[in-house]
């Protein structure tokens, strides 16, 4: 929160964090973001009927954790995550987490994770 400082961080909720003057920014910075890709061979869009979907990694089905560190109350965002977006959308996809802890130097999910990239289609 860039505005007045002796307001503390934890007394700031959704009306200040989901407001819509900071919707419009965020849209904004993300319009102003987009990376064109080069349409090779007609790849994209892709025709998602029938296809199967792998989603690799912890982040793949987090909410929080896509705020970056900041800490404040955002019920929007706690219940929508890359991977609950697309099962609602009715995709055909399958998770993985891939790795628990990234620290603690545990590779025994990384064989699903890599069974399961194979076995999509994206």
């Amino acid at each position: 929160y860039e505005g007045n400082k002796s307001v503390a961080a934890k007394l700031l909720g959704p009306e200040h964090v989901d407001s819509p003057e900071h919707q419009a920014l965020a849209l904004r910075a993300a319009e102003e973001s987009i990376v064109l890709l080069r349409n090779q061979d007609g790849l994209l869009p892709l025709d998602s009927s029938g296809m199967k979907f792998a989603f690799i990694g912890p982040h793949a089905n987090a909410t929080r954790d896509l705020l970056s560190g900041y800490e404040g109350q955002n019920l929007l965002v706690n219940s929508h995550s890359p991977l609950q977006a697309a099962r609602a959308m009715g995709l055909q996809v399958t998770y993985e987490r891939g790795h628990g802890n990234i620290n603690d130097g545990n590779r025994s999910l990384i064989p699903a994770a890599v069974a399961t990239a194979r076995a999509a289609d994206v």
